[in-house]
């Protein structure tokens, strides 16, 4: 199962354009369920025709009582219906009824999103004193105004970026493309950079085709991104991470009467129902402010 494993992690790389952080987060996924069935001591020749949906279920409530959490273990089980899907094209025998696995457990509750107060204070905060700080700055005004991912953004090539229009070509998940828009107040930020990222190059005698670079002038890292905004969580009061800039783009722009099919494909999502999860959150905001507010909905004490 090893080398399917390597074969299926190399389809997913190659024809489906997955990006490297997803691959390393599905081998993990797939070895750990490795693991529990040799751990099962089930027949290796029969490995295959042994797997049942009820082996599934036996797994899932390992990781349950191991105490992980429902987005990761939803995330687990999509790794595995793609791989049974993969062995079921390559004509491998497997019960169909792995081919539409889902996981109904609750998930962890959704992150409490910044207001447009905190971001815009936070993005203000922002000084372009040297290099980094140059392009610290327009990261974070591009991310919170494309609502791109930190895998997308670390990838953006220069040739992706129309200041003259405000908008940006995304390569997403899938290696579906698409064109984002952005504001102002990104485009001020990101005039101000390449400026500087032009001088910083020529300082190293080097080039690069991608936008964002780290200290050496080479591509910034989501690794590099994710420890930037982790740097950033005390002076901000919350934890910050790439995604979170994601979810205050859908949010804000939801709030503001943006439709949301529009958000849908500003994101770059498969299917309405992933964005819908924004309603919801927006839905229990209002609910929240009607309650202390509206004179006839208080409690009664």
């Amino acid at each position: 199962m090893e080398g399917l494993i390597a074969e299926f992690l190399t389809f997913l790389k190659v024809e489906k354009g997955y990006s490297n952080e997803t691959l390393r987060a599905y081998q993990a996924d797939l070895e750990d369920f490795l693991h529990f069935l040799w751990k099962r001591k089930d027949p290796v020749d029969d490995l295959f025709e042994n797997l049942t949906p009820g082996v599934l279920r036996n797994y899932l409530l390992a990781l349950k009582e191991k105490g992980f959490k429902g987005s990761t273990m939803a995330r687990r089980v999509s790794a595995l219906r793609s791989f049974f899907k993969y062995l079921w094209q390559r004509g491998i025998k497997i019960d169909q009824k792995l081919l539409t696995l889902r996981y109904h457990g609750v998930k962890g509750p959704f992150p409490e999103v910044p207001t447009e107060e905190e971001m815009a204070s936070f993005l203000s905060s922002q000084e372009a004193k040297d290099f980094l700080r140059t392009r610290n700055k327009a990261i974070y005004e591009l991310l919170y105004a494309s609502g791109l991912r930190a895998s997308e953004i670390c990838s953006l090539l220069l040739e992706n970026l129309n200041l003259e229009l405000k908008i940006v070509k995304v390569r997403g998940k899938g290696n579906k493309e698409r064109i984002v828009p952005f504001g102002r107040k990104a485009k001020e930020a990101l005039e101000v950079y390449l400026e500087v990222r032009k001088n910083f190059l020529i300082k190293l005698n080097k080039n690069s085709p991608f936008l964002f670079l780290n200290c050496k002038g080479g591509s910034l890292t989501t690794r590099g991104l994710r420890f930037l905004l982790a740097r950033e969580s005390q002076s901000f009061g919350k934890r910050l991470h790439p995604h979170l800039f994601r979810h205050a783009f859908a949010t804000h722009l939801l709030n503001a009467g943006c439709d949301l099919r529009s958000i849908q494909e500003m994101l770059g999502h498969a299917n309405l129902s992933t964005t819908e999860k924004y309603l919801t959150l927006s839905y229990e905001r209002l609910l929240q402010v009607y309650l202390q507010a509206h004179p006839r909905a208080q409690k009664e004490v």
